[in-house]
């Protein structure tokens, strides 16, 4: 029993744009993820890998489903250059120059791709990958140190003043750890003459 021609026509036709239909919507849906990929900070290898993976994925699945010319619009590829932290733009951008448009080649979802992959492995690298500055030890300049000395100093530095037992005007001072005694001539001196308890000057039995 054999269908009828127009019949199965008609039916072959509808299997093609379903079967077409679909990879259609599979080869958007891998564009439309890549477009939308988050922007990549700078040094970011880690990040750079995952999006030039998706990408070498996104390549493959196009060309089995025969849409690579839809990654190939300059438009697309520029899009998702954006995505890129501006040194590798810079870097890219150079290379479209001196790679393609000297030797008049038309620049490709493919070779954005090889150039990804490229740069991650380089931020990457197990040796060389991280550039960044070492953290800098905090040191304390000549002038901050000998600014933390004289504060050191005057917080050790105090001036006390005692009153010894009866002797009210006898008073002893400590000022940097040295000790000085101011003492009343007229209450403790005594007389080398009379030996009495005034100075020589003031005795009267010297005095006559």
């Amino acid at each position: 029993m054999h269908m009828d021609a127009q019949r199965g026509y008609s039916e072959a036709m509808q299997l093609l744009e379903k079967h077409f239909g679909d990879e259609m919507k599979i080869a958007y849906a891998y564009l439309d993820k890549a477009l939308n990929w988050t922007a990549i900070k700078a040094d970011d290898g880690k990040a750079l890998q995952a999006y030039s993976l998706y990408l070498r994925e996104c390549h493959n699945a196009m060309q089995d489903l025969e849409y690579m010319d839809d990654l190939d619009v300059t438009s697309t590829l520029k899009l998702i250059v954006s995505k890129l932290p501006y040194k590798l733009r810079e870097r890219w951008r150079s290379r479209a120059y001196e790679e393609f448009h000297k030797r008049n080649i038309r620049a490709k979802f493919r070779h954005i791709v090889e150039f990804l992959e490229n740069q991650s492995n380089i931020l990457l690298h197990p040796a060389f990958g991280d550039i960044k500055d070492p953290t800098p030890v905090q040191r304390i300049s000549p002038k901050n140190r000998s600014t933390e000395i004289r504060t050191l100093k005057s917080r050790s530095t105090f001036v006390t003043a005692v009153a010894a037992p009866g002797e009210q005007d006898t008073k002893h001072y400590t000022f940097k750890g040295q000790q000085h005694t101011n003492l009343n001539a007229a209450t403790s001196a005594v007389c080398c003459f009379c030996k009495g308890k005034h100075a020589l000057l003031d005795c009267f039995k010297f005095k006559s």
